[in-house]
């Protein structure tokens, strides 16, 4: 039959030799070696340009804007309003429309841009709006669109849960 181990046992090691402070390196290295590395974040600043519940483009789109041309095509979707100015020398412009949706009460929010391992990481998050709340059965169309820095490494959408 075999006798339940002891914590004196485990202290002593296997020799009769105290093991303590080599039992707790050994743990400290194991925890370390197995600990996940976390990617280099570098956050970059954004603004931004327009944002609300209602955009002419009610598919889901998540658009890295560029140049010129591109960003009057898309404005030109999204509305009819004057376009604002954007210097694509000084600016990239990120856009993130949310699609039609059967509720008023829904904004999108970019959460944080950073750089992480050569890629541009745009966080956003599709939350409810405690002003819209108490109006339902609108279909709104959500959309954020910001100005960065501009970038040339590729740029990837996380959606966040809210």
């Amino acid at each position: 039959m075999l006798e339940p181990i002891q914590s004196t046992d485990i202290m002593l090691g296997l020799l009769g030799r105290p093991a303590g402070r080599l039992a707790a390196v050994a743990v400290s290295v194991s925890t370390i070696a197995g600990a996940p590395v976390q990617p280099r974040r570098e956050s970059i600043p954004f603004r931004v340009i327009a944002q609300g519940p209602g955009s002419g483009i009610v598919a889901h789109r998540e658009l890295v804007i560029r140049l010129p041309g591109v960003w009057d095509f898309v404005w030109h979707k999204h509305s009819n309003s004057a376009k604002p100015e954007i210097d694509f020398r000084d600016d990239t412009v990120i856009a993130i429309f949310g699609g039609s949706q059967p509720t008023g009460a829904r904004v999108l929010r970019i959460i944080g841009v950073s750089e992480e391992d050569g890629s541009i990481v745009v966080r956003y998050a599709d939350v409810s709006d405690p002003a819209q709340r108490a109006v339902t059965g609108l279909t709104t169309s959500p959309f954020v669109i910001v100005a960065i820095p501009p970038q040339r490494p590729p740029v990837k959408f996380v959606k966040m849960a809210e």
